[in-house]
C-alpha cells in the first residue's frame, strides 16, 4: 500500500507568488500576534499571583494581541478564498473545453456520473481542497518555526523537549496519513460508481417503469449505499485515529513539559513568569500542525478530484494547425480514417468522398459502425487514424468551425430547459417572428404552439412542458430549417417513433433535404429511396459506397432487408 502511494506522482496546488507572500507576511505577522498576546497574559497572570492588581495595560496589550490574531487570520482566509474561486472558475472552464473537444466519446467511455460528479461536486471540493491547504500549510510551518524560537529564547530546554516529540509526529501523520490517502482514493472510486449507477438510473427510469421493473432496482441501490456507507465509516475511523494519535502526542509533550516546569519551580531553579509562559505557548506549538493534519483528512476527496479533473484537462486533443474557416463548403473526404476506443478498433480504414449535393444513407446491422461514423463526420469524435479533407484541405474537424456548417439531427434531440422560440432559434436568433411562424406551421408546430398560453414563450423541457418525442423531433427540425446550413447530418432520426409519425416526420424532413448535402445513418430502409447513395457499414469496414440503383441489385442489399426486416 505504502509502495503504491510513494509512486504516485503527487499534482501541487498552482498558487500564485504574490498569494504565497502575501500568506508567508500574514503567517508571520500572526505569529507575532501569538507571541505577545502569550507574554502579556502571562505576565498579567503572573501580577496577580504576587498581588499586584495594576494588570490594565498587560490585560489591553492581550486583547490588542488576540484581535490582530484574529484580523491577520481572517486576512488570510479571505485572501486564499478569492484565489479558490478564480481556480474553481478556471477549472470550470477547462474542464467544460474538454468535455467539448472530447465529445461523445468521453462520456461514453468514462462514465456520466463521472462527468457530473467532477463538473459539479469535484470542483467544489477542489475548492475546499486549495481553501484549506494553501493557507493551512504555511502557518503549520511558519507559526512552530517562531514560537519554538521564543521558547528557545525563554528556556533553551523546554524548546528541544518539544522539538524532541516533532519527529515522532511527523512519522505517525506519514503512517497513517498514506493509509488515509489509499482509503480516501479507493473511497472516490466507489462514489464515482455509485453516482455513475445512480444517474443511469434516473435517466432510464421512464423505461424500468414501463416494463415494470423499476421497483427492481431499488434494492440494488440500497445495496451499493449500505458499501458506500460501511466504506465511508472505515475511511472515518482512520481518520480519527489519526488525530487521537496527534492529541495523544501533543497532551504527552504539554504534559512532559509541565512536569519537569513543576519540578524547577520547586526546587527553585527558574521563577513563574518564564514557566507559565512556555507553558501557555507551547499548544501554540503543536495547533498548526494539528489543524493542518485534520485539514489533510478533510480534503483528502478535493485532492483527488484535482487529480482526476487535471487528467481530463490535459487528456482534451491538442492540435499543432491553426484554426481553419470553412467559408464555403463544396466536399468532405474521409482516407483511411480509422476510429479506436478502448484498444478496440470501432471504424476501419474509412475511403468515402461525398460532395456538397450528395445524399447518403448509411446502412447496417446494430453495432455495425454506423453512429461512430456520424459521430466522426459531425467532429463530435477524433479519428485515430487515417486523414480528413474538406474542400480538398486536410484539416481536423474539431479545429475549425465545421460544426457551424452542420444542422445535426440525433435520435434523442437534446431540449434545453427555455423556451420553444429559444430551443428552434438556438442555431440562428436573427429571424423574424413571420419566419418563425412559417418554419413551425411548416413542420406541424403551429397548432400545438398556439393552443399553449405563453405560445412561443412557453418554457419546456426539465423545467417546463413536457414534449412527446415526435414533437421533439419537430423542434429539432425546425431548429435545422432555422440554421439554412448547408450539410444535414441525422443519426436515426426516426427509430423510436411510431409508423404514422415516423412517416409524417419525413415528409417535413424531404423538405429540410432540399438543396443540402445530406447523411443520414438508419435501419429504416424507406428512407434509401430518397437517397443518391448507400454506404453500406460492416464490422466497421465499408462494404458499398455505390449509387441507389446499382446498390439494389446486390446481393448485400437483400440479406439487409431479411437482417432488419424494415420498410422499403
Amino acid at each position: 500500500m505504502v509502495k503504491k502511494a510513494r509512486s504516485r506522482k503527487k499534482v501541487s496546488l498552482p498558487v500564485k507568488k504574490s498569494l504565497s507572500i502575501t500568506l508567508i507576511i500574514l503567517a508571520i505577522l500572526e505569529a507575532v500576534c501569538i507571541i505577545l498576546q502569550t507574554a502579556f497574559l502571562a505576565k498579567a497572570i503572573v501580577s496577580l499571583f504576587n498581588g499586584n492588581y495594576n494588570i490594565l495595560m498587560d490585560s489591553v496589550l492581550f486583547f490588542i494581541g488576540y484581535l490582530f490574531r484574529t484580523i491577520f487570520l481572517h486576512l488570510q482566509q479571505y485572501f486564499t478564498e478569492l484565489e479558490s474561486v478564480k481556480l474553481e472558475k478556471t477549472l470550470r472552464s477547462q474542464l467544460l473545453d474538454s468535455y467539448l473537444a472530447q465529445g461523445a466519446d468521453f462520456v461514453n467511455r468514462e462514465g456520466t456520473g463521472k462527468s457530473v460528479t467532477l463538473a459539479i461536486e469535484g470542483i467544489g471540493q477542489v475548492k475546499n481542497f486549495f481553501e484549506l491547504n494553501v493557507s493551512k500549510k504555511m502557518r503549520s510551518g511558519i507559526i512552530p518555526f517562531m514560537v519554538a524560537l521564543f521558547i528557545f529564547y525563554t528556556d533553551k530546554v523546554s524548546s528541544f523537549m518539544i522539538a524532541s516529540f516533532l519527529p515522532v509526529i511527523v512519522i505517525f501523520m506519514i503512517l497513517l496519513g498514506v493509509t488515509a490517502r489509499d482509503m480516501a482514493d479507493r473511497q472516490y472510486k466507489k462514489y464515482r460508481l455509485l453516482s455513475n449507477n445512480f444517474i443511469d438510473t434516473i435517466r432510464g427510469i421512464e423505461s424500468l417503469k414501463f416494463l415494470g421493473i423499476s421497483k427492481n432496482y431499488l434494492p440494488i441501490m440500497e445495496n451499493k449505499n449500505k458499501e458506500y456507507k460501511k466504506s465511508t465509516m472505515v475511511t472515518l475511523r482512520y481518520a480519527f485515529l489519526n488525530s487521537f494519535a496527534l492529541d495523544m502526542l501533543t497532551t504527552l509533550a504539554i504534559a512532559f513539559l509541565a512536569v519537569r516546569l513543576g519540578i524547577l519551580l520547586l526546587d527553585g531553579e527558574t521563577t513563574l513568569l518564564p514557566s507559565l509562559t512556555v507553558l501557555l505557548i507551547a499548544p501554540e506549538f503543536f495547533l498548526p500542525i494539528k489543524q493542518a493534519a485534520t485539514d489533510y483528512h478533510a480534503s483528502l476527496n478535493g485532492q483527488v478530484a484535482y487529480e482526476e479533473i487535471l487528467k481530463v484537462i490535459n487528456s482534451k486533443p491538442k492540435f499543432n494547425s491553426n484554426f481553419v474557416e470553412i467559408k464555403k463548403f463544396d466536399n468532405i473526404e474521409l482516407n483511411n480514417v480509422s476510429l479506436v476506443k478502448d484498444e478496440k478498433k470501432i471504424l476501419n480504414n474509412i475511403n468515402i468522398s461525398l460532395k456538397d449535393d450528395n445524399k447518403v444513407c448509411i446502412v447496417g446491422k446494430s453495432g455495425s459502425g454506423k453512429s461512430s461514423l456520424i459521430s466522426i463526420l459531425t467532429g463530435f469524435s477524433t479519428h485515430s487514424e487515417g486523414e480528413i479533407k474538406v474542400n480538398n484541405e486536410k484539416i481536423e474537424l474539431k479545429n475549425s468551425n465545421w460544426l457551424n456548417n452542420i444542422s445535426y439531427i440525433s435520435q434523442f434531440p437534446y431540449i434545453f430547459p427555455d423556451t420553444i422560440k429559444n430551443n428552434i432559434l438556438y442555431y440562428n436568433n436573427d429571424v423574424s417572428e413571420e419566419k418563425l411562424i412559417e418554419i413551425c406551421d411548416l413542420v406541424g408546430l403551429k397548432e400545438f404552439i398556439e393552443n399553449l398560453d405563453d405560445k412561443y414563450e412557453t418554457k419546456i423541457g426539465e423545467s417546463g412542458v413536457e414534449l412527446s418525442g415526435g414533437q421533439a423531433q419537430r423542434i429539432a427540425i425546425a431548429r435545422a430549417l432555422i440554421s439554412d446550413r448547408k450539410i444535414v447530418i441525422l443519426d436515426e432520426p426516426t427509430s423510436h417513433l411510431d409508423i404514422e409519425t415516423e412517416f409524417e416526420i419525413k415528409e417535413k424532413l424531404l423538405k429540410l433535404f432540399e438543396g443540402r448535402m445530406v447523411i443520414i445513418a438508419t435501419h429504416r430502409l424507406h428512407w434509401l429511396n430518397n437517397m443518391d447513395y448507400v454506404l453500406h457499414i460492416d464490422n466497421g469496414e465499408v462494404v458499398d459506397f455505390e449509387k441507389l440503383d446499382i446498390y439494389k441489385q446486390t446481393e448485400r442489399y437483400n440479406k439487409l432487408k431479411l437482417t432488419l426486416k424494415g420498410e422499403y
